[in-house]
């Protein structure tokens, strides 16, 4: 048994008399190095710090003590478990705290640690607090209540603290309180050294009265209809009070364009008629016929350039479907080059959007061999991007014989198509580098095809060391989903193997194949009396036709020659011809799977051009024999 004396800086409380330490009865010694030790509590250091108010005040304590034989009073160094904790009592009750600990003691079986560097002593201290030592499982008891220090005493104020600065509580305006702040509560200035006759550093003669019009170069409210617009009853446009007038308007009529429009040649004279506008209000950039539309931009190079930091660089919207040249939001026509193109650095380079049922927000048709919808971008975002608040098609592509939607990345760290649903990132697909295309969704990709002996996926490799279909998953492999009777999964001109872990790296193992459809079931018995029953597991027996003959391979481990002497859907008997009438034997059961029993070596005419079975010879159509 081992004696605990705690000590610290404060005042310490000696536990007296006979007192319980470690369960057994115990008197204080007259000093520490007597035949008995003592114990001391210092309460002090079991008060909480200010840590759950102030976060720069840690919540732990200071904590040393000497742990000593309680029979001879000798020293115990060397390493202890120490487990503090406090109760809401003296005895029992409610745990409010506890931490163990794993302490050094010296030679003289001293230790010094910090209580709740391993979990903070998060307690309100509003009510009584009971500590208790716990020393290589010996409990100290009585536990001592916490007391404080005098000083402490005055934290209690800050609970109804009434002023801030000397003020009172009730001198202050609560903040989003209205009707409370009178005239009387506001400073009049005098003596603030502002000068009233000053705004913003001007003088008040700095600034025009409100009748001011420049020398009468300008027209005033008044002379203003409730338009705005000129009055010109009684009042007629004088062109000598208008600034910056050019000189074919000097007279108020327009004698610098052509009869049937208005135009605005480029500042220095050149392009002629840079802008152009006829009788019906359409504009022309570069044309001085502009037929197809509100806006007709004509040029050698770029015909529109937007750009934009935050908005849209061209927005437009129609107001009928997207089918014809003459129809759409925007339209594009060349027989050379790109009709539309958009780029950007950190956006959509092309953006549509449609909220009519059938109707895609963006629509590309080619009449030639070119791609109908192009994009070209630098960085992961979308080079084309379509959205639909619907359930409506946001990207649509349209083709007879040629390519509907395509996309190209001239760089292997592109990916030129993506498609994501709605909680899954580029970021997602980090694991596997450089895809053609990438889908993320809860079904990634399904593909379907309606076609008679038709692929609804296909992979194609032209590397004699690459794959033509990769799947990696943190879970299962790939699960493949037929009707009974069909074909789930075919290997043509390779092997169907497993890759396993070998102290020289991976090595394959390889399937067994048969020329028919069989399951197959293993097992052990023992001869008794030179006779065996074997029940067939009736688990196995519901995947196999047990009325079918079936095969049964014997092996026996001694000296015995075994035979199957009957065999029935249940069971099978196994016996002995000679030897050892008690030997251990196993079993191999095979029996045809249920519902495959007439497969064998089944014609595959849609592999007949396979060029991988037949490689240096005229592939043969399909359903030739």
């Amino acid at each position: 048994m081992i004696r605990l004396l705690l000590f610290s800086t404060c005042h310490i409380y000696p536990k007296i008399g006979n007192s319980r330490v470690s369960g057994k009865e115990a008197s204080v010694p007259r000093s520490l190095n007597g035949p008995q030790a003592r114990t001391w509590w210092c309460l002090q250091n079991w008060g909480k710090s200010t840590a759950l108010v102030l976060a720069d005040v840690p919540g732990m304590i200071n904590y040393q003590g000497i742990i000593v034989d309680e029979n001879t009073g000798d020293p115990l160094p060397g390493e202890h478990t120490v487990v503090f904790r406090i109760y809401d009592s003296s005895s029992g009750c409610t745990l409010l705290w506890s931490e163990e600990q794993q302490v050094t003691a010296d030679d003289m079986g001293v230790f010094s640690t910090i209580a709740g560097s391993e979990s903070e002593i998060a307690i309100a201290f509003d009510n009584p607090g009971w500590p208790e030592v716990e020393v290589d499982t010996e409990v100290l008891l009585p536990r001592r209540p916490l007391v404080s220090v005098p000083y402490a005493f005055r934290s209690e104020r800050a609970d109804d603290a009434d002023s801030l600065g000397g003020v009172h509580s009730g001198d202050y305006v609560v903040q989003g309180e209205t009707g409370v702040v009178t005239s009387d509560m506001i400073a009049d200035g005098a003596g603030s050294d502002l000068d009233a006759d000053m705004l913003d550093g001007l003088d008040s003669d700095a600034f025009a009265d409100s009748g001011h019009n420049h020398d009468d170069r300008y027209y005033l409210q008044e002379e203003l209809d409730t338009t705005g617009s000129i009055n010109d009853t009684g009042n007629p446009v004088d062109w000598t009070r208008l600034k910056n007038v050019p000189a074919g308007f000097a007279d108020g009529t327009d004698d610098t364009g052509p009869g049937d429009g208005h135009s605005l040649d480029a500042s220095d004279g050149s392009p002629v008629d840079a802008v152009y506008v006829n009788p019906g209000g359409n504009v022309g950039i570069g044309t001085t016929s502009p037929d197809a539309g509100k806006l007709q931009v004509e040029s050698a190079g770029d015909a529109v350039y937007a750009k934009t930091t935050g908005g849209k660089g061209i927005f437009a919207v129609a107001g009928s479907a997207v089918g014809g040249e003459s129809d759409g939001a925007i339209v594009g026509t060349s027989s050379t080059m790109t009709a539309v193109r958009g780029y950007s650095t950190n956006s959509s380079g092309v953006y549509g959007q449609s909220s009519q049922d059938a109707v895609p927000a963006i629509h590309g048709e080619h009449t030639a061999d070119g791609p109908a919808i192009y994009g070209g971008c630098s960085g992961y975002y979308p080079c084309v991007e379509g959205l639909r608040a619907d359930d409506g098609v946001a990207v649509a592509g349209l083709t007879n014989s040629g390519i509907a939607v395509y996309g190209h990345t001239s760089s292997n760290e592109g990916v030129p198509v993506v498609g994501i649903q709605t909680g899954y990132t580029m970021d997602d697909i980090s694991a596997l580098q450089e895809p053609g295309g990438y889908f993320g969704g809860k079904n990634g990709v399904i593909g379907l095809t309606k076609e008679l002996g038709g692929f609804a996926v296909c992979g194609f490799t032209l590397d004699g060391s690459g794959w033509a279909g990769y799947f990696s998953s943190a879970g299962n492999g790939v699960a493949i989903d037929t009707p009974g009777g069909k074909i789930g999964l075919t290997v043509a001109g390779g092997t169907k193997n497993a890759l396993v872990a070998t102290a020289d790296g991976a090595r394959s193992l390889y399937c067994e194949e048969a020329s028919e459809v069989w399951f197959a079931d293993y097992g052990f018995d023992r001869l008794e009396e030179g006779a065996a029953v074997v029940s067939i597991d009736p688990v196995f027996a519901q995947t196999v036709n047990l009325v079918e003959p079936y095969h049964v391979f014997l092996q026996a481990y001694g000296n015995a020659d075994l035979y199957v002497a009957s065999r029935t859907p249940e069971i099978f008997e196994v016996r002995l011809r000679e030897g050892d009438p008690e030997v251990e034997f196993s079993y191999r059961l095979v029996a045809k799977r249920l519902g495959y029993e007439g497969d064998r070596l089944s014609r595959a005419p849609w592999a007949d051009n396979n060029t991988n079975l037949f490689p240096g010879k005229a592939p043969r159509r399909q359903g030739q024999e």
